[in-house]
């Protein structure tokens, strides 16, 4: 059971990978922010503290969910709090939310430590797709609050770059290690 979690800025590729995995029947967790932009949840640029609050809580509840087959999700919590921190850094949510937001990502990160999480570092231009907010600052701020949050939270990172076929080759080449690894560990104590 592995469960990993792809971080980044919107439109570097996360959901393209996801879908993949999705086509061959894995157990995925996507579209969650869509979902609740589509019930009226303000999202991007124009969030606000109860819209993070939905997001973080759907997020968490997702994430700490322990299956058999494990999962991939498009986002982890490390997003969230990007984004979150993003509308503190504008004014548009207090001080004492974000704080409060950040210490739930730290005790929920101690909790998982078990999660793997795949960087997925700004390589191409953003293509609309109706939702995604397009300017290319506000993407940039995005990549540099999960690098820091994900160093804060001492999360180093799988980064995952180049085509969609050394993507998927290099997300498959983390899923043989991690399956290899569990092989190694369960044989220790057989």
């Amino acid at each position: 059971m592995h469960r990993i979690v792809f971080t980044g800025a919107q439109g570097t590729g996360k959901t393209t990978i996801l879908n993949h995995y999705k086509e061959l029947g894995k157990n995925v967790i996507t579209e969650v922010v869509r979902q609740l932009a589509q019930k009226g949840v303000k999202i991007n640029r124009d969030g606000d503290e109860k819209g993070q609050t939905k997001i973080f809580k759907e997020y968490e509840n997702l994430l700490s969910e322990i299956t058999m087959d494990g999962y991939f999700s498009d986002r982890c919590l490390i997003d969230v709090t990007a984004y979150t921190k993003y509308l503190y850094d504008t004014g548009k949510v207090t001080e004492k939310f974000y704080n409060k937001q950040l210490k739930q990502l730290h005790k929920f990160c101690a909790a998982n430590s078990d999660l793997v999480y795949l960087y997925f570092p700004i390589e191409f231009a953003i293509v609309d797709d109706g939702v995604r907010d397009l300017d290319e600052e506000f993407r940039v701020a995005i990549d540099q609050n999960i690098q820091g949050l994900l160093q804060e939270c001492g999360i180093v990172p799988i980064i995952i770059t180049g085509t969609v076929e050394e993507r998927i080759d290099k997300v498959n080449r983390v899923r043989n290690w991690l399956t290899e690894g569990m092989k190694i560990y369960n044989n220790i104590w057989d």
